[in-house]
C-alpha cells in the first residue's frame, strides 16, 4: 500500500510539473544531487558546506545499583560520550571525475568549543557587546570565557587555514555555515597578508542551505 501511494504521489507531481513551471522548478531543486550543483559551478568557484555534528565513542562508567534489601552493587556500563565537532565539505566544479563519481574534499575543523568561543569573542569585539553568560549559553559548547587576544586571527587559524589548501585556483567562495558560524562576518576575517581581510583574497557570499544555489 505504501509503495502504491508513493508511486501515485510521484505521478501526481509529474502532472503538476507539466502544468506549472514553478512546480517543475521546485521539484528539480528538491531532487537535485551534488553533481547537479557541481555542473552549475563556474571554474574558480568553490562551495564550502560547514556542518556541526556530534562525534564521540562509548566509554566505561561506574554506577551503583541499590537493591530492595538495601545492599548495593557496583557495575560498569557503556555510555556514549559525544562532543560537537565542525566539519567542512568543499565542492568545486573540477571535482567531477566521472558521471557517477565525485571527489568532494572533507576537512575536519575540530571541536566546536574553541571555534564557538573565538566566534563569540570576535562578535563582542566588533559590536562592543560584552559576552554575557546568556550570550555564551546560546553556543552549542564553549571554552572558559578567558580573554582572547586576537579572536579574528584565532578563527582564521581554526577554520580558514585548514580550508585554504582545498581552494587553490579559486577566487570565489560560497559558504553554507552551521551553528554559531551563521553569525560570523566572514569577509572581515584576516586575509593572507597582514592588514588585509578575507574579502581581499576571495569574493565571498553565504547561503542558508544548498538548494538556494539552484
Amino acid at each position: 500500500v505504501r509503495a502504491e501511494a508513493s508511486e501515485r504521489k510521484e505521478a501526481l507531481e509529474k502532472q503538476l510539473a507539466g502544468l506549472n513551471p514553478a512546480t517543475k522548478r521546485a521539484l528539480e531543486v528538491r531532487d537535485a544531487t551534488v553533481n547537479d550543483l557541481l555542473k552549475q559551478l563556474p571554474a574558480g568557484v568553490a562551495v564550502i558546506d560547514l556542518v556541526l555534528l556530534s562525534d564521540g565513542d562509548y566509554v566505561d562508567e561506574q554506577i551503583t545499583l541499590k537493591r530492595e534489601d538495601g545492599t548495593t552493587e557496583e557495575r560498569t556500563v557503556k555510555r556514549q560520550k559525544s562532543v560537537p565537532v565542525f566539519y567542512a565539505f568543499v565542492l568545486r566544479s573540477d571535482a567531477i571525475k566521472k558521471e557517477d563519481e565525485t571527489a568532494v574534499a572533507w576537512v575536519e575543523l575540530g571541536l566546536a568549543a574553541p571555534i564557538n568561543t573565538a566566534a563569540a569573542a570576535w562578535r563582542a569585539e566588533l559590536t562592543g557587546i560584552k559576552n554575557t553568560p546568556a550570550i555564551i549559553a546560546n553556543s552549542v559548547e564553549v571554552h572558559a570565557t578567558n580573554k582572547i587576544e586576537d579572536p579574528a586571527q584565532q578563527l582564521r587559524a581554526l577554520i580558514w587555514d585548514k580550508l585554504e589548501p582545498e581552494l587553490q585556483g579559486c577566487n570565489t567562495v560560497i559558504l553554507l555555515p552551521d551553528g554559531d558560524l551563521h553569525r560570523l562576518p566572514w569577509s572581515a576575517l584576516p586575509g593572507r597578508k597582514p592588514g588585509t581581510f578575507l574579502i581581499d583574497d576571495y569574493a565571498l557570499c553565504t547561503a542558508a542551505y544548498g538548494q538556494q544555489l539552484f
